[in-house]
């Protein structure tokens, strides 16, 4: 699956290679035709089957069929690496502010003790902790790129997964709300 952001780049170059043809037999946005077919590559088999169009002198816009040969051609070259690096890299994220937001929520003795904590509370954890690792992968693949936000949003959200399971920081809740001072350091991140 693509970004908007791909698509919008592959079309663009096919409108500098054929210009007013390309918008007049396809349109000056990708159609949902052509999306289905790019999201079936990689941007680099995409790119790849640009530049292999360069020997075939296509005088005319190719038609899709003519396309997506170039870019079979281009995957055989460039098969697609299966490693999804953008869900490792969340997985990692959310693991490391988890491990560190359990232990200090007091939930866990050590952040090591992380990962044995998620297997033992794996029925009320599994869910929201996937949901939050899709929405990371999902929101990347979107922008295009790991964003500020996106991490603000996975440490906010392990964070109030920490606090609801705490019964320290249940209490120190309580006692800010009812007006008590409390550490400084107890919610220090």
């Amino acid at each position: 699956m693509n970004t908007q952001k791909t698509h919008d780049r592959f079309w663009e170059a096919m409108r500098a290679r054929f210009g007013l043809r390309w918008l007049t037999e396809f349109g000056d946005k990708p159609t949902p035709p052509w999306i289905q077919l790019l999201n079936r590559f990689t941007p680099l088999q995409l790119k790849e089957a640009l530049e292999l169009m360069v020997p075939e002198k296509f005088a005319h816009p190719p038609t899709m069929p003519q396309f997506e040969a170039l870019l079979v051609r281009a995957a055989a070259k460039r098969p697609e690496n299966t490693t999804d690096w953008s869900r490792g890299y969340w997985r990692s994220i959310v693991i490391s502010q988890g491990a560190r937001d359990f232990w200090l929520a007091k939930i866990i003795p050590r952040e090591t003790d992380f990962e044995p904590y998620l297997i033992q509370h794996r029925d009320e954890l599994e869910g929201e902790l996937h949901h939050l690792l899709d929405r990371a992968v999902m929101l990347e693949r979107d922008t295009g790129q790991r964003t500020d936000g996106i991490h603000e949003m996975v440490r906010h959200r392990i964070f109030e997964l920490a606090t609801e399971r705490s019964p320290y920081w249940q209490r120190l809740i309580e006692r800010r709300k009812a007006g008590e001072p409390i550490p400084r350091v107890a919610f220090a991140a």
